[in-house]
């Protein structure tokens, strides 16, 4: 399984996917990709987990598309969790390179757009809802955010 973040600086979405991919008795190999770079919580993780940087720069980084569909066709990966707004270029990348399953993780809007009311993100994330087999999200993300409802949902506790 191949997990998408934006970075693994330290915050509670990457402190519990840290614990994750921990988690040994699962018996799932795991790859993570940092889009931006990796941060401190690298230092936590297992030795069997492998870790990339792609050093995306801001905005549209056309480069470093490229350069996650081509790591996803070289891990095989065959489940793709990217996880909140950072990191939506990863579901189209993931397609792209024939990954079998995608899901994608909302965790919060981000703090320049707190309430979810931007509209070009409003767009992709419709967009994008066609090509997630799976959707997470928190609990109190999951009351506000109608916009990924074309596939089925999981939200956990």
């Amino acid at each position: 399984m191949t997990h998408v973040v934006y970075t693994l600086d330290v915050g509670g979405l990457e402190n519990g996917l840290v614990n994750i991919v921990n988690d040994e008795a699962s018996g799932i190999r795991h790859a993570i990709i940092c889009l931006k770079r990796v941060g401190a919580l690298r230092g936590r993780l297992g030795r069997g987990v492998e870790v990339f940087e792609l050093g995306k720069r801001p905005g549209h980084d056309v480069r470093a598309f490229v350069r996650l569909a081509r790591l996803f066709r070289q891990l095989r990966s065959d489940i793709v969790h990217s996880r909140n707004w950072g990191t939506v270029d990863a579901v189209l990348a993931a397609r792209l390179a024939g990954v079998p399953a995608v899901v994608h993780g909302e965790h919060g809007y981000d703090s320049d757009d707190p309430e979810g009311r931007n509209r070009w993100k409003r767009r992709v994330r419709r967009a994008c809802g066609g090509l997630i087999d799976r959707f997470g999200y928190s609990r109190e993300k999951g009351r506000q955010d109608r916009q990924w409802r074309r596939h089925p949902a999981v939200c956990p506790g």
